[in-house]
């Protein structure tokens, strides 16, 4: 049996941490309350009450209370909330604190700053009124000093003349009293108004000086001789009057003749306003066009990028469409040569990368399909290429030789056989595995095969080509006279594709041409220089079947010309050489 303090607490540890427990003079009562725990959303009740009551003669009944360990560090966690929350409130007003002495700061920097500026400003406008100030008074000062001067040279002026017109005077008195012997010389006072009257006429005749160039000045009076010698007679200076060219041709025109910059024509304006009208303004080939010249590369622009050629076309966003004018003929100066110049147009790098890409395709094509010249100096060998040929025919040979020159080649081709021949030249290179080319953009040389970039060499594919010269054909504008034209007709004049172009239709005409002679064709030889052309037609002696050749030789030309166009082209009369064994 346990004594009498068996029951009584001492503060051992098992007291409840939480404060649940009260001391009343030896008697302790413990009560611990409704926890409730909402970890799960269940909520847990866990009562334990225990009250021990006794005398201090009774015995106790001793029980240990649980002791909640949830409980415990809920307050840990409570407590430490509460400081972390503190500790952020005592850094936010730090913060705060921190903020508003850099703002001020900066405000009063800012301030600062203002106030040096103003003061700057202040200073500045003292500093140049001052300058302004010094600048007047030294204008003042030159314009005094000026005038002091022009004074004092008129003083001075003055002075010397009144001093010559003494001594004058007393000389001519001198030379009297000498000549005449002792005379009574009058004394002669001048008065003021004399004085001043001289100064008047030196004055005037200084005004009249002044507007007189050098060579004026240094002329002077007949020379007198001297103890009777003869004066000395020079050649008058000969100097020819200068006039002035646009003075004696006021109003007229001046324009170089063609083939001869040299010489310079001298026109009215009537005669070169009517050679303009009718190449140009009343030719069937222009349409007049009303629109502005904005709106018209607005169109054009818009036509190649619906045509997919955005990165084909290096277009200038500052060219414009430049004027047409005409030349005099060198060997006749009633007719004229139209002059078109292309060199500003929005297109105009991309023009010259395809007219040297259609040159290279039709340098590639065989040599005995066409009758292009591509230069004079490949005249003597074509020529010797053709002698051997008619030589194998044999000696009973009949040549007939005669050359023609084509009017107004360029400007009567029609657009649809032209775009006929561009797409019969690529179809001939695609037929043997072309599909593109590549052209140097810097130079000379073009390739079929593949090259490098950096060497400036541009790939051209013949679907873009071919899309390229067919917009441009429908897009050719020019001003003439001020007013803006569109050509319809012809291959576009003043273009780099304009030559290829005129001889890529040539070599399909001829072609077509040989190709319809059947058997025949090897009989028919030609060569083309441009609008000059050379046709050679051997047969035996007393056939006349394979081109009955006219008296005028026309027929012939007709033949070949005829198949440029379904319209004829206009030709002069031929030119024959005598005929010979070669030519």
């Amino acid at each position: 049996m346990a004594g009498h303090g068996d029951n009584r607490d001492y503060g051992s540890g098992s007291r409840n941490p939480g404060g649940g427990g009260r001391d009343y003079d030896g008697y302790r009562e413990y009560e611990v309350g409704t926890v409730v725990m909402t970890g799960t959303g269940e909520m847990a009740a866990i009562g334990v009450k225990a009250v021990t009551e006794g005398s201090a003669g009774l015995d106790r009944t001793r029980r240990i209370l649980p002791i909640d360990p949830l409980e415990s560090k809920v307050s840990e966690i409570g407590k430490s909330v509460t400081a972390v929350c503190q500790y952020v409130e005592v850094e936010q007003q730090k913060k705060a604190s921190k903020e508003r002495r850099k703002a001020e700061r900066k405000e009063s920097e800012e301030r600062a700053a203002a106030e040096r500026a103003e003061a700057e400003l202040i200073k500045k406008k003292k500093e140049d009124k001052a300058r302004k100030e010094v600048e007047r008074k030294e204008e003042i000062h030159k314009s005094l000093d000026i005038k002091m001067a022009v004074r004092v040279g008129e003083l001075r002026e003055n002075v010397r003349e009144d001093i010559r017109s003494e001594i004058r005077e007393a000389i001519g008195e001198l030379c009297r009293v000498v000549s005449h012997g002792k005379e009574k010389v009058v004394e002669v006072v001048k008065s003021g108004a004399e004085s001043s009257a001289s100064s008047s006429e030196t004055d005037e005749l200084s005004m009249h000086t002044r507007n007189l160039c050098i060579t004026e000045k240094r002329k002077r009076g007949p020379e007198t001789a001297v103890e009777g010698s003869p004066p000395m007679e020079l050649p008058p200076k000969r100097t020819p009057k200068r006039t002035p060219r646009q003075s004696r041709f006021d109003g007229l025109v001046f324009t170089p003749l063609d083939r001869n910059p040299g010489e310079t024509v001298v026109m009215c304006p009537k005669i070169n306003y009517e050679a303009m009208m009718d190449m140009f303004i009343r030719s069937t080939g222009y349409t007049i066009i009303t629109s502005d010249e904005k709106v018209v590369l607005l169109e054009i622009k818009e036509d190649m990028k619906a045509a997919g050629l955005q990165q084909f076309v290096r277009w200038d966003n500052k060219g414009t469409l430049d004027s047409a004018y005409v030349i005099p003929k060198h060997k006749d100066l009633t007719r004229y040569r139209p002059i078109w110049p292309t060199y500003n147009e929005p297109m105009v790098r991309t023009s010259r990368v395809v007219a040297r890409g259609l040159n290279f395709l039709l340098s590639k094509l065989p040599t005995n399909d066409h009758f292009n010249l591509p230069a004079v100096s490949q005249l003597t060998a074509k020529l010797n290429r053709v002698n051997t040929k008619i030589r194998r025919l044999g000696s009973l040979t009949n040549l007939t030789a005669q050359t023609f020159d084509i009017k107004d080649m360029f400007s009567r081709l029609p657009h649809v056989d032209i775009m006929k021949a561009v797409r019969w030249l690529l179809n001939f290179h695609s037929e043997k595995g072309h599909t593109f080319m590549r052209v140097n953009t810097r130079g000379r040389g073009a390739s079929f095969g593949l090259t490098t970039r950096a060497d400036h060499w541009r790939k051209v594919e013949f679907v873009d080509l071919c899309k390229f010269v067919e917009i441009a054909l429908q897009h050719t504008y020019t001003h003439a006279t001020t007013v803006l034209l569109r050509q319809d007709v012809g291959i576009p004049m003043g273009k780099s594709t304009s030559p290829p172009l005129a001889c890529i239709l040539c070599a399909y005409a001829k072609v077509t041409f040989l190709r319809s002679l059947g058997r025949y064709a090897h009989n028919v030889f030609g060569i083309r220089l441009m609008d000059d052309v050379l046709l050679v037609v051997a047969s035996l002696s007393g056939v006349n079947d394979i081109i009955e050749v006219n008296s005028s030789g026309a027929t012939v030309a007709n033949m070949v010309i005829g198949s440029f166009s379904p319209t004829r082209l206009a030709m002069s009369a031929p030119r024959s050489p005598p005929s010979s064994r070669s030519v």
